[in-house]
């Protein structure tokens, strides 16, 4: 399956992750917590609450928690095939997720802003050579999850370089 067949694809989406190794720890943030509309928050509150979205997000894979408690309402995405707005990403990131397999290689925050590097793989691949890479970043407003990028690179069946995209 090609990547313009799956128009929410680069958005960050359905995530069946296989490692959390990779995410940043949470420390002293309750799983139950929202933290939107946005407040103020210290560079470590920041990575701790990064973390705990990371944690809902791709490894619990609880997408409606995660959207609802940490994206802003007025939510930027710049995908070109997604909508703006956290109700946006939540109509179309809740039905689809856990139909791609994922294993998060590298996650990190800094200055406000966090990303998440992963291996994803489409339902039904057949090769093993079958997968693309993503990375997603984010952008913090206080508290809250304000604006978010996305890139992907499929494999090429006929790759030159065996350690490509990872």
């Amino acid at each position: 399956m090609k990547f313009s067949n799956i128009p929410f694809l680069l958005m960050g989406l359905a995530y069946s992750c296989t490692t959390s190794s990779a995410l940043p720890q949470a420390s002293g943030i309750h799983q139950t917590e929202s933290f939107c509309p946005p407040r103020a928050a210290t560079p470590e509150e920041q990575r701790s609450i990064f973390a705990t979205f990371s944690q809902k997000f791709y490894v619990d894979k609880n997408v409606s928690a995660a959207l609802n408690d940490h994206l802003a309402d007025d939510y930027i995405q710049h995908n070109p095939a997604a909508l703006s707005g956290k109700q946006a990403a939540l109509d179309a990131l809740v039905p689809i997720f856990g139909l791609f397999e994922t294993t998060i290689v590298h996650s990190a925050f800094e200055n406000g802003t966090g990303w998440v590097h992963y291996k994803l793989v489409v339902p039904g691949a057949t090769d093993a050579n079958d997968f693309s890479a993503v990375v997603d970043i984010f952008r913090m407003n206080g508290s809250c999850i304000q604006e978010h990028w996305d890139v992907a690179q499929q494999r090429p069946a006929n790759a030159t370089n065996p350690l490509a995209l990872f």
